[in-house]
């Protein structure tokens, strides 16, 4: 059942059967719809007393090893045996096509749907997913709606005593330096960091909680994504 829980995953989900190459030296990226999922290995680390050990460092080993380059697809899997009741699944993807947000919603939708398969359900074929299509007709039909002006206007008001962000061009001397990237620097000082945390715990806007956490855990450190919904939890 976890080879049928994969397979539907691998189908209802683009992102793994996405190949990035180089077209007359510029990136390209194409979608291969009729790509197999990679074999599922398995292997059994069950004979010897240092079975954790060896799976570890296998483990390790081959997240020590890059993709090559161009290779498709950027997925590595196995199901290792550590004993007769223990089986660990290993995951290994390119940040390409893959991030930390990704890992944690294949593991709830593939258990999602392991589950319901052990049930003796037939899970619904895209699994609840979108396509990169789908999913950037929404983000045009948004940007020039109804909901983006109020949602903006709605963030706008809460954020509007947050610090200016600082941009690379603005840095002074003896300021610590940012990295190359779009990215700003910006500080929330505590009291803003507890409105933004309750005001997202009265919308429910879990992603809001997640982001606010990663921004304040550090001087600079956190890496906020814009916080896209508004008020009524709208996308």
């Amino acid at each position: 059942r976890l080879q049928a829980a994969l397979e539907r995953f691998w189908r209802a989900s683009e992102a793994g059967r996405l190949r990035v190459f180089l077209d007359e030296g510029r990136p390209r990226q194409r979608l291969h719809a009729d790509a197999p999922m990679p074999a599922l290995r398995s292997i059994d680390f069950s004979a010897g007393a240092q079975g954790r050990e060896q799976a570890l460092a296998w483990m390790q080993q081959r997240m020590d090893t890059a993709f090559a380059a161009e290779s498709f697809p950027l997925v590595e899997h196995a199901l290792l045996r550590i004993d007769e009741r223990e089986h660990w699944y290993f995951l290994k993807q390119h940040h390409l096509v893959a991030d930390a947000y990704s890992f944690g919603l294949q593991a709830r939708v593939v258990l999602d749907c392991y589950r319901e398969l052990e049930a003796g359900g037939e899970p619904a074929a895209d699994l609840g997913l979108r396509g990169y299509g789908e999913q950037l007709l929404l983000e045009h039909g948004y940007a020039d709606s109804p909901d983006q002006a109020r949602d903006a206007a709605y963030w706008r008001e809460r954020l509007r005593s947050a610090p200016a962000p600082v941009w690379p061009a603005q840095e002074t001397r003896g300021a610590p330096a940012l990295a190359a990237s779009e990215q700003a620097q910006c500080e929330f000082p505590a009291d803003l960091r507890d409105r933004l945390v309750a005001a997202a715990v009265r919308a429910r806007l879990r992603n809001l909680r997640l982001v606010s956490r990663r921004a304040v855990g550090g001087r600079g450190g956190g890496e906020p994504a814009p916080a896209r919904r508004g008020p009524a939890g709208r996308d």
